[in-house]
């Protein structure tokens, strides 16, 4: 890594290593065969593509030369003299064997992986590459963010936060700020939805009393039918239904004024390391799965000028205050 350039691209490469496992990760606690076959090829995949990112950034091979076998890849690791010096060696050797056979199996066989082994491989991939980030490139896996894939600037400086908040341990002030992106991401599905027109509520209530309780019902129910809409539009954009409500439980409402500045609700249960490692990795992994399928995440325009001010207010030093 020579250059700022190189620097960079090695970045971007680890964040997709990290999306692909927990792409992985996600699918492996489904039960059909097909998301346990994707899940074993993601995770075998975000350790290639570890193993490439050295190749590349440390001038081991140059990309041309890397039509080789994952079992060479390991070796010309290990045998590499900016490594060898320094002591450095892949671990769990054995244990990617074993998955580099399973992936095989499951891609030139179609052989279904057991259910009581994704348990054991979620874990595995996990613990290796949380070491070799470590040991190669000094990197913390669980509060490294692949928020520098994010196309809109407030998203990626909520999460650069969020990760900075879980690397000094505030958790609920990372959980909070993950949920500010969420909520900002999602902001924009109104876009989605089908157009109310002449049918929504503004126009079968702007001839009604405000006191009038049909009034009330009437909002009630419109009401009740856009967070109905905004869940299904969750649901079709890959986010299951186990998930959404664990992410609920975990993080805190968010709300906004007129002009744009956030206020955080209470949290419901305790804030552990885990869940908030686990909403900060959700709230990613979905803003850039949304990105990816058009869904186009992005700060409203509206808002722009108060969250980033509200961003600004939080990096200093001063403010200690929580904002829960």
């Amino acid at each position: 890594m020579t250059s700022d350039i190189h620097a960079e691209i090695t970045i971007r490469r680890l964040s997709l290593c990290k999306q692909l496992y927990l792409h992985g990760e996600r699918l492996s606690r489904q039960l059909d065969p097909l998301s346990k076959m994707i899940a074993v090829h993601n995770m075998h995949n975000s350790i290639e593509l570890f193993l490439r990112s050295l190749f590349l950034s440390f001038s081991i091979r140059p990309e041309k030369q890397l039509n080789i076998d994952f079992e060479s890849m390991l070796s010309e690791v290990d045998s590499a003299e900016v490594f060898k010096s320094a002591g450095k060696k892949i671990p769990y050797r054995a244990e990617l064997r074993n998955l580099n056979q399973l992936r095989n199996h499951v891609q030139h066989h179609a052989i279904e992986p057991e259910e009581s082994s994704m348990d054991y491989w979620r874990t595995f991939s996990r613990q290796f590459l949380a070491e070799s980030f470590l040991q190669y490139y000094d990197l913390d896996f669980a509060t490294f963010s692949m928020n520098n894939l994010l196309g809109d600037d407030i998203l990626r400086h909520c999460l650069q936060f969020a990760r900075a908040q879980l690397k000094e341990n505030n958790l609920e002030k990372a959980v909070s700020l993950a949920a500010l992106a969420f909520e900002l991401s999602a902001f924009g599905f109104h876009r989605l939805t089908p157009n109310e027109g002449l049918q929504s509520s503004f126009f079968l209530t702007s001839g009604m009393d405000f006191q009038d309780p049909l009034r009330k019902v009437v909002e009630g129910i419109y009401k009740r039918i856009d967070s109905v809409e905004h869940y299904a539009i969750f649901l079709s954009s890959g986010i299951t239904a186990r998930e959404l409500k664990e992410y609920e439980s975990s993080a805190p409402s968010v709300m906004f004024a007129i002009v744009g500045y956030p206020h955080f609700g209470g949290f419901r249960t305790e804030v552990t390391p885990e869940k908030a490692e686990w909403v900060c990795d959700f709230v990613e992994r979905n803003v850039l799965h949304w990105q990816t399928i058009g869904f186009s995440p992005t700060c409203p325009e509206h808002f722009r000028e108060q969250i980033s001010a509200f961003l600004t207010e939080y990096q200093k030093p001063a403010a200690a205050e929580p904002i829960v």
